[in-house]
């Protein structure tokens, strides 16, 4: 524990923070730490200072030594001297990435961290970090051999710029938790990466797509042509919801996205950033298209019947589990360990009761019990959750059944894969043999096709979500060109025609 301390000023702003921590035999243990406050005080020394006990630097310091010695009792200060790169990451997860990245973000950042960054140098010390340390990292990532896929060369420029960002960001909390003095990554130049203009169909193009697409199943026509009119994301377009699409007012509305990981299944998350949430306009023709599709979805539903778990209390299940229980073991990996267990199968009557006897909700159990042994894992799995997890789940999943479903679904009504239209569109277009373009070409494609329509790029924005449209101009930009100098070519022809005119 620590007992009190002591402050010694270093220079002008700095002063270095002593805590007593008991004793170690006949010996004073001691921890200490610098910090950086905002009023300067030229004294070199206090010793002597008739204005001691008018200094504000010296009150500040002093505040800071009392926030030092209760993040020590704590067990909440991290002694840079003895901290490696590797420690402080596992205490940066934990106490910020986890809470305020998103689950892909979080688990990409996790992803080059293990397979790279930390195997490089996880085991300095934090401060002993210096600007050689990631030159020499950075020269490593573009050698050959380095790649861990088996091809030739070393990384990308892209992948490196991403990696010196995630080192950058985890040295610049550590610089805000005041564990070391500055961001050596902040003075380090990743390798330029080279701009390459954005994939996407012209006009020609889009026309041929767009009359290859009338002959795929409606389901795959209506993602397709909403992605073109829409430009909306991947996940967005899968996140979509049937109380989304209103039909009286010809809109969609773009509230949340759809997205998989490995550990943790489907799931549901907020858009991108804060202007992603948006209200969209639809073409007349789109409408007309969504409503075909939904009585389609609908009849499908019928012949599916018992099996269909659209709004279900099976629909969504590990997401809602997820929402409840603790962030230890995720409900997709509960449920492989459920899977993998001898008899489950045959215990899910017994299970399902055991249940009923702790909740009156009568509409969940019949459903459970209609689909049987079929959901036996997920019928134990709800048997896992405690009496307040179980209310919660069931609160959870009535706010979801008034949603109507999702709009893209599996035979049984579950939310598609997102990865499953990136996986399905380049053969689609190969069977038609139209030019490759991944599926996000689409979302780019919508983009100039407003350009070339003369859309104000402020407009083009807030359609496609952007955070500002200084984001628009960075990706667009070349296009947005071509488009006023096709405006300004216009308006010559325009001015030589009235000038003849006037001759």
């Amino acid at each position: 524990m620590a007992g009190k301390g002591s402050i010694e000023k270093r220079g002008a702003n700095t002063w270095r923070l002593i805590a007593s921590c008991g004793m170690k035999g006949d010996q004073q243990i001691k921890k200490t730490k610098t910090v950086t406050v905002k009023v300067s005080c030229e004294q070199k020394s206090c010793k002597n200072c008739t204005r001691i006990a008018r200094c504000q630097a010296r009150r500040e310091a002093e505040k800071l030594l009392a926030e030092f010695v209760l993040e020590i009792e704590k067990g909440l200060f991290l002694e840079s001297s003895k901290l490696t790169f590797s420690n402080f990451v596992d205490r940066w997860i934990k106490d910020y990435a986890e809470s305020n990245l998103a689950p892909k973000t979080l688990s990409s950042y996790q992803d080059m961290l293990r397979k790279f960054i930390l195997p490089a140098f996880g085991h300095l010390k934090l401060e002993q970090i210096k600007p050689a340390h990631l030159i020499e990292f950075y020269a490593n990532l573009q050698e050959d051999g380095i790649r861990l896929d088996g091809k030739q060369g070393g990384l990308s420029e892209k992948t490196i710029s991403y990696t010196h960002r995630i080192i950058s960001s985890v040295l610049q909390d550590a610089v805000q938790w005041q564990v070391i003095a500055s961001n050596p990554a902040s003075r380090v130049k990743p390798p330029k990466v080279t701009k390459k203009q954005t994939a996407c169909y012209d006009e020609e193009q889009t026309a041929a797509l767009m009359e290859a697409i009338e002959n795929e199943g409606l389901k795959y026509k209506v993602i397709i042509l909403l992605a073109v009119f829409t430009g909306l994301r991947r996940g967005e377009l899968m996140g979509l919801e049937w109380q989304d699409i209103d039909f009286n007012k010809g809109t969609l509305l773009v509230r949340q996205a759809s997205q998989y990981l490995p550990d943790k299944g489907t799931f549901t998350k907020a858009p991108k950033n804060e202007s992603s949430v948006r209200l969209m306009a639809l073409p007349a023709s789109i409408m007309t298209l969504l409503k075909q599709y939904k009585v389609n979805q609908a009849e499908e539903r019928l012949k599916v019947g018992d099996l269909w778990r659209g709004t279900g209390v099976l629909s969504n299940f590990t997401e809602l589990l997820d929402s409840v229980t603790s962030k230890d073991v995720s409900a997709a990996q509960l449920l492989k360990i459920l899977r993998s267990q001898d008899g489950i199968i045959e215990k899910w009557e017994d299970n399902l009761q055991a249940i009923a006897v702790r909740i009156n909700n009568e509409e969940i159990i019949q459903e459970l019990c209609k689909f049987g042994e079929k959901a036996a894992p997920e019928i134990a799995a709800l048997n896992t959750l405690s009496d307040m997890q179980l209310k919660e789940f069931i609160s959870l999943w009535k706010s979801k059944k008034s949603s109507g479903g999702r709009l893209f679904v599996t035979w049984d009504g579950q939310p598609m894969h997102p990865d499953t239209i990136s996986k399905w569109f380049p053969k689609f277009l190969k069977r038609h043999e139209l030019p490759p373009l991944p599926f996000h070409g689409l979302r780019h494609t919508a983009a100039t096709m407003l350009i070339n329509q003369g859309l104000p790029a402020k407009s083009i924005s807030g359609r496609m979500g952007h955070a500002d449209i200084g984001t628009t101009y960075n990706i667009y930009g070349h296009y947005l060109k071509s488009a006023d100098k096709e405006a300004a070519d216009r308006l010559e022809k325009v001015y030589q025609n009235m000038k003849g005119n006037v001759n």
